[in-house]
């Protein structure tokens, strides 16, 4: 493995995307957004995705030049067609309307079909947060990418529907939680695919019933299912990722998970709550924090964290040290430069902050 800078990075990214036909304020978004993940930790959602993104391209399932339209508005909701545009630059723009009519109704929301994959999903719970309200916001799969089984189940029928609220607090960085409904992301399955490592035991479930640490079994025909996240209780998850489904796929027309669709997009919801109290809920907020990190600690525990603080303490670090790239991850990055005919000067050694051994 080794790192290199976030400038380096993002250049490099947003050229890609210009030169994949985006106009540049959105391949800047798309950039912008996939850097910052990465900058979190959260490399499954980063440029990992940026060789994936062209594919969606090729396939028509990504419009870089699509318009995006408001089919319906009103003074608290709004309904838009991305019409397949990148699913950063779509529910961005539906935050800000979220977040404006929030303003004057104290709570609004936005629901958007026709988008393709929105990235990290906490981006746009935190932009409700960043701008002092509160931000929840949930996507399925637009009907197709089923990859998770219902509990009790082996073969796929959901998507990994994910949820994600934000609110503020402080100066500091928004109390995030960012999850999905299934036990991890596909994303990390492909991952360790690609690096030819094993994964825990209970990610997901062979069609004949068997709990597999081998990535393979899981593209493999008939292919694995993840599981909902909850083991034994698995029931919860389970439950909370058809609730997630119907609002993101229901309410946006999308469609919910369903044996027809095969066109892998993001229908979502996003919902802006402007709090009367603003003061009083960051008080309350930083002192149930505090309150719960300072419970006794269970053996082999160093420190109680809270949802998204491990991934703020991992911004602060790689902006400081760089991002690290993996070897399978720099060869993407190398296929994606070489399809667009673009001089490969990101990734030279020359640019290495360092090498980190594996």
């Amino acid at each position: 493995m080794c790192r290199f800078s976030e400038e380096n990075l993002f250049k490099m990214t947003k050229l890609i995307f210009l030169k994949a036909g985006a106009p540049e304020g959105r391949a800047e978004i798309v950039a912008k957004s996939l850097i910052d993940t990465n900058l979190m930790g959260i490399d499954s959602h980063g440029i990992a995705m940026i060789y994936r993104y062209l594919e969606l391209i090729d396939l028509g399932w990504l419009d870089p030049n699509a318009n995006i339209e408001v089919e319906m508005e009103n003074t608290s909701s709004c309904l838009i067609n991305g019409n397949w545009c990148f699913g950063q630059v779509v529910c961005s723009n539906a935050m800000d309307m979220a977040i404006s009519k929030a303003k004057d109704t104290g709570i609004a929301y936005a629901s958007v079909y026709n988008s393709s994959h929105c990235g990290r999903l906490g981006q746009y719970s935190e932009q409700a947060a960043m701008n002092g309200m509160i931000g929840i916001t949930m996507i399925n799969n637009h009907g197709a990418g089923r990859m998770v089984a219902p509990f009790g189940g082996t073969q796929r029928r959901l998507s990994t529907n994910p949820l994600s609220i934000a609110i503020p607090y402080k100066d500091k960085r928004p109390f995030l939680l960012d999850m999905t409904t299934s036990v991890v992301a596909e994303r990390k399955i492909k991952l360790k695919h690609l690096s030819n490592e094993r994964i825990p035991e209970g990610w997901f479930i062979t069609e004949d019933g068997r709990l597999s640490t081998d990535p393979e079994e899981f593209y493999s025909d008939p292919p694995g299912a993840l599981q909902a996240f909850g083991g034994a209780v698995g029931y919860k998850g389970y439950g909370l990722s058809l609730a997630v489904d119907i609002l993101a796929g229901a309410i946006s027309s999308a469609g919910c998970s369903n044996p027809i669709s095969k066109k892998v997009g993001n229908s979502f919801l996003g919902i802006v709550i402007n709090p009367n109290n603003s003061s009083q809920l960051a008080d309350s907020v930083n002192g149930l924090l505090e309150y719960v990190k300072s419970s006794k600690k269970a053996p082999g525990i160093d420190e109680i964290l809270y949802p998204g603080e491990l991934e703020q303490r991992t911004f602060a670090e790689r902006k400081q040290k760089g991002i690290t790239v993996p070897k399978d991850i720099k060869e993407l990055l190398q296929k994606a430069l070489k399809k667009l005919d673009i001089e490969d000067v990101f990734l030279m050694d020359s640019n290495l902050i360092r090498n980190i051994k594996d």
